[in-house]
């Protein structure tokens, strides 16, 4: 990952993350998957994701709003962030496409409804990207309830663990991006509007702040590689 990235990530949340908390997170998922089928790491996942032409990733922007069964027809890879799971299920034409295509890959770090987490797996069996920080340890034991293709653990510290890989990003999105982007597909995002979210949660001062890095992240990356596109 980019240093600069790194060093403005650290100075913008300084106050907000505490690294002990996300290291004992990491351990906690890493125990867990030790004792979980279908583990892949999140090396594997990227090479896995490099045998597909172009990827799109949905997130909860009101960019998603263009997205159709026509678009879809166009991607062999397509990556959820968990916070459009909800809205994925008002409309079971869109879902019911995105579960034909080759690969769907599901990254969370379980802060949205488990029912509506717990029901897209079921139906899609999609390869969950599970992410561990401080503030989700008791949600990681949930991941036993969900049904997958494959799942992958990721981690905001930099450590050596057994199955679970650190993964650039404080957000689901910047997460999402990083694994598309090292894959070396193309990849298309449906517009992007850094002030807004049709997300439930809404945005919070600490989600204003991660919207920012990832709003840096992605100008750097549209700069820097035209593999990188946003509709």
């Amino acid at each position: 990952m980019d240093s600069i990235y790194v060093v403005e990530a650290e100075n913008l949340l300084r106050g907000f993350i505490n690294t002990r908390d996300d290291y004992y997170a990491a351990k906690v998922l890493d125990d867990i998957l030790d004792c979980t089928n279908g583990v892949v790491r999140l090396r594997e996942l990227v090479l896995k994701m490099s045998k597909y032409c172009k990827c799109l990733i949905l997130m909860p922007t009101r960019g998603i709003l263009k997205i159709t069964k026509y678009v879809l027809r166009d991607y062999d890879c397509v990556i959820v962030v968990d916070s459009v799971v909800d809205f994925l299920y008002s409309n079971s034409e869109i879902i019911n496409h995105i579960k034909n295509i080759d690969s769907v890959i599901l990254i969370t770090d379980l802060d949205s409804d488990f029912k509506c987490l717990k029901m897209f797996c079921n139906y899609v069996k999609p390869i969950v990207v599970v992410h561990a920080h401080g503030d989700n340890v008791d949600k990681l034991h949930n991941i036993e309830d969900l049904e997958f293709c494959n799942i992958c653990g990721t981690c905001q510290v930099v450590h050596t663990f057994r199955y679970v890989e650190y993964c650039p990003g404080f957000t689901d999105g910047d997460r999402a991006i990083h694994i598309a982007y090292m894959s070396g597909c193309v990849v298309d995002i449906p517009e992007l509007d850094y002030s807004q979210t049709l997300s439930s949660k809404g945005i919070s001062d600490v989600k204003k702040v991660k919207l920012e890095i990832f709003r840096r992240n992605v100008e750097r990356l549209k700069i820097s590689d035209l593999r990188l596109f946003i509709l």
